[in-house]
């Protein structure tokens, strides 16, 4: 990585050595245009366009794609109310619901070294909290539902 104060096109490897700083190991994928790891138990997909990163994390659950139940949709509404840094959402392209945590870095001036690790850096932590402001919505729903009185 350089030191210059001048904004350069962000690449997958500055992207990868930026990871690196921050002890986060990134596998490239085939397409030269993504990459993955595993945080903490949590999957992070990196995708890099043309104007912007993606970070994604994915998590399936065991709800069936069909089933009635409305929590995972209520408490991604809530927590995208609530949390604007990272985008919550609920995936039915699958046998089971997906919840996912999406979050865009705009990459079209390019960025300095200093910049991409900070916008990396606060990437990953919107990700990682959008998750967990999701799952405690979803969990009081839970709770408001099993607790007698609340038919």
């Amino acid at each position: 990585m350089s030191t210059t104060n001048t904004p350069t096109q962000v690449t997958l490897d500055r992207i990868i050595a930026t990871a690196e700083n921050f002890g986060i190991e990134l596998e490239e994928a085939i397409t030269g245009r993504s990459a993955q790891a595993n945080v903490n138990g949590m999957p992070l997909f990196f995708v890099l366009l043309e104007t912007v990163l993606v970070i994604r994390s994915d998590f399936a659950t065991d709800e069936p794609t069909q089933s009635a139940q409305a929590n995972y949709f209520l408490a991604a509404n809530q927590a995208n109310a609530s949390y604007v840094l990272a985008r919550q959402l609920v995936v039915t392209n699958f046998d089971t619901l997906v919840v996912r945590s999406e979050h865009e870095l705009s990459v079209a001036g390019g960025l300095t070294d200093a910049q991409l690790e900070h916008a990396f850096r606060r990437g990953v932590d919107a990700i990682t909290t959008g998750h967990q402001i999701m799952l405690t919505h979803f969990e009081e729903l839970n709770d408001m539902e099993a607790s007698p009185g609340s038919d």
